[in-house]
């Protein structure tokens, strides 16, 4: 979900996934969580967003990374 937000603009559809890498790093164990997304690459048909999940409660010790790409909701009205 982060990921689609961070696509998607203001009264606008969210992109749909089209690859999902995700990476363990480490047993959540406080919490709460925050995800925190980063656009890495906007091109005209896809993006590609960084989502970082890190443990608030456990001085924001570092969860989960995933990269996400995303068609652009854009891509899919002009196809």
């Amino acid at each position: 979900a982060s990921a689609e937000a961070a696509v998607s603009q203001p009264g606008e559809a969210s992109g749909v996934v089209r690859d999902l890498e995700i990476h363990y790093l480490a047993l959540g164990r406080t919490g709460p969580f925050r995800a925190h997304p980063r656009i890495l690459r906007r091109g005209s048909e896809s993006t590609l967003v960084r989502v970082d999940l890190v443990d608030t409660g456990a001085d924001d010790r570092p969860v989960v990374m995933a990269t996400a790409s995303l068609e652009n909701p854009a891509a899919k009205r002009t196809a």
